[in-house]
């Protein structure tokens, strides 16, 4: 019996987004929440343009070093499901979970 896939929680603003960032993702593509988007094509020159895009389309404001999050860091897989959950924490002015955990240990 195989596991039910994981439910997309992003809006159709952030995939609009997302594809037009991800070179390797055509329209026809499924946009699976596990999916590796550095294995895609997004890279370190389309994730910036990628961040200006949400910042603009959500109205938000980025800290020069939203970079420096671990969730860009090349050691982790970038996942539309992370990216979404990072993204809706910073819009929401909160750090993303994973850099909440790491901020909370050099307390």
């Amino acid at each position: 019996m195989a596991s039910e896939p994981q439910r997309r929680e992003w809006d159709e603003t952030f995939e609009a987004i997302l594809r037009e960032h991800v070179r390797g993702l055509s329209a026809d593509d499924e946009l699976d929440v596990d999916l590796d988007l550095r294995a895609s094509g997004l890279d370190s020159i389309q994730t910036i343009h990628f961040l200006v895009a949400f910042a603009e389309a959500y109205g938000v404001e980025f800290s020069g070093d939203v970079l420096s999050l671990e969730l860009f860091s090349t050691r982790t897989t970038l996942t539309p499901a992370r990216l979404w959950q990072a993204m809706a924490h910073l819009a929401a002015g909160e750090p993303p979970p994973q850099d909440r955990a790491a901020s909370d240990t050099k307390s």
